[in-house]
């Protein structure tokens, strides 16, 4: 934290929390404990970014709603789709580097799967930018995740949504670079470039390359929760009740696999105004 919290600031922000859409002639707010009682959420925890700098940090609630103990700054989170951001920061570090090139077709770099071409597109390859725009015409949404007990599938298995994967192939469907469509799938397809070019884990790629250097030091990419971080976790829930096993696990990784805190979040967010003289970076929360 780079500040002493600003007190009334943070009074301000427990007590007086406005809803996402305004009505004239209504004024309805709820404090945060009211708020997290109507979402039944457990626990929250906040990093407010005021002028280019993280603000106040602040943690509310427990880590598991069946127990007792409290939440703290550092309690550990799920970030979910927040893990593309990092891993778009991880690839372009390796473009920067001239390990790889943003518009060669993805399978020049693939050795241990390759993407089956739509015979309907043979002249519109799908290459890195159009994965991280979004533009890459391929499938697979996003991923419902497993019980962390059980058998979890490979990158492999997932890409041809082959058991022990609960999610459909990865395919092209429709023209490479025409329109926009999320595909958590082409995340999963950029996490198996990255291994393969390196020949080296994707989390130990990500601590290297990001994690480490941004100063993220209770940030890592993982499927499976290790052991010693269980207590520090902050367990997923469903309608007010912990899930079976507090999470659900993430063998994608790429695409959803970050555990962080809202204070590595934010200090991830503000590198760009940190590295750019002059730079103007409006205030924002994360949380």
């Amino acid at each position: 934290m780079e500040r002493q919290p600003d007190l009334p600031q943070k009074r301000e922000f427990e007590a007086n929390l406005r809803p996402m859409v305004s009505v004239a002639g209504f004024d309805w707010r709820q404090s945060l404990e009211q708020r997290m009682a109507h979402y039944q959420v457990p626990g929250v925890s906040v990093a407010v970014i005021d002028g280019g700098k993280i603000a106040w940090t602040g943690a509310y609630g427990k880590l598991n709603s069946a127990k007792a103990e409290k939440l703290s700054p550092g309690s550990l989170f799920q970030a979910a789709s927040i893990s593309k951001a990092l891993i778009a920061a991880g690839l372009l570090s390796l473009v920067q580097d001239k390990k790889l090139d943003l518009d060669q077709d993805v399978n020049n770099y693939l050795t241990s799967w390759q993407l089956a071409a739509n015979p309907l597109y043979p002249d519109e390859p799908v290459t890195l930018r159009r994965i991280l725009s979004h533009t890459a015409g391929l499938t697979v949404h996003g991923f419902m995740g497993y019980p962390p007990r059980d058998e979890l599938p490979n990158l492999v298995q997932i890409l041809n949504g082959e058991p022990p994967a609960n999610n459909e192939p990865l395919r092209i469907d429709i023209r490479p670079g025409s329109t926009y469509r999320y595909s958590g799938g082409g995340t999963v397809l950029a996490t198996l470039i990255m291994n393969d070019v390196l020949d080296q884990p994707f989390a130990e790629t990500m601590h290297e390359r990001i994690l480490a250097p941004m100063g993220l030091t209770d940030s890592f990419y993982a499927a499976v929760l290790p052991a010693g971080q269980c207590a520090n976790a902050a367990a997923g829930h469903a309608a007010g009740e912990p899930l079976d096993g507090g999470y659900v696990a993430t063998p994608e990784l790429g695409p959803d696999g970050l555990w962080s805190t809202p204070t590595d979040i934010a200090k991830f967010a503000l590198k760009p105004c940190q590295r750019l003289p002059g730079a103007g970076c409006p205030p924002t929360h994360s949380g």
